[in-house]
């Protein structure tokens, strides 16, 4: 695993040059700011993501890719739990 590119990355490669860039100079590499670990709770990650501008993050476990965790999931969970409660 090296790194990470979303849709949102390519935003700042401008479009005439995204023909010529490769993945590794968009992407974002792998960096304590797009990786969680699988025992962090989905609201302890979310400041991360906003932080970062990122809308996903990676999961690893022990260096291994184990998950890939969006903001689109963890809203859906956090209104499920909510509606739950109610």
């Amino acid at each position: 695993m090296v790194g990470l590119l979303c849709q949102r990355d390519l935003r700042h490669v401008p479009s005439a040059q995204r023909a010529q860039t490769s993945v590794q100079a968009a992407m974002r590499p792998v960096s304590p700011e797009i990786v969680v670990g699988p025992d962090e709770t989905l609201l302890a990650v979310l400041p991360r993501m906003a932080r970062n501008e990122a809308g996903r993050l990676l999961v690893l476990d022990d260096g291994r890719l184990v998950g890939l965790l969006t903001l689109s999931v963890i809203l859906r969970q956090v209104a499920v739990g909510e509606s739950l409660a109610a």
